[in-house]
């Protein structure tokens, strides 16, 4: 089924494209008066501004659509990058929601179970810390009795030598082995 193209231009715009022909005359671009031109230019006007129409609402459409799609790739995606900084600042945040089950979630996950470890360590870290803290005191302390014991050490020794030449000669002196003048310088 062929149609003329006024059939076409009427079935698309409900008017006929130029004004009907005289009967039985053939038409010719010599039979086309300025009327008809000016009614085809204004349904081309017309055509043209629909179609203008119709690119602005799908250009519309598309920057809503990218919008939305941007949206809701950058939302998690901040949020991850906010922990992030978290970490970076050295105060790991709570736990990350995982509401999603593509690579994003995937990536929370692991963020969630790199803050665990992160904990884990920081708290072995802290407790090393803490018990290297009481080895060196207890290491201080047994080097200043080490100290108190080699003092003792040397005053008794400096104490016991005369000491013992005095007890010794006092029992001399008692045994009576030694008399008058020798007993007297000792």
């Amino acid at each position: 089924m062929t149609a003329t193209l006024d059939e076409f231009w009427q079935g698309m715009f409900g008017a006929r494209m130029v004004a009907d022909p005289i009967p039985g005359e053939r038409r010719s671009a010599a039979n086309i008066s300025p009327a008809d031109v000016a009614e085809v230019v204004a349904q081309a006007h017309q055509l043209g501004i629909a179609i203008l129409q119709i690119v602005l609402g799908l250009c519309l459409g598309c920057l809503l659509l990218a919008a939305l799609l941007a949206r809701a790739f950058t939302r998690p995606i901040n949020i991850l990058e906010s922990a992030a900084q978290g970490f970076a600042s050295r105060h790991p945040s709570a736990a990350l929601p995982v509401e999603r089950q593509d690579e994003i979630g995937a990536l929370a996950r692991d963020i969630n179970a790199m803050c665990e470890r992160l904990a884990a360590a920081q708290e072995r870290a802290h407790s090393e810390a803490e018990m290297r803290v009481t080895m060196l005191e207890q290491l201080r302390h047994a080097d200043r009795l080490k100290t108190v014991g080699q003092l003792a050490s040397g005053v008794a020794h400096e104490l016991g030598t005369p000491l013992n030449v005095v007890s010794g000669r006092a029992k001399l002196i008692a045994d009576r082995r030694v008399a008058g003048d020798e007993a007297a310088d000792s």
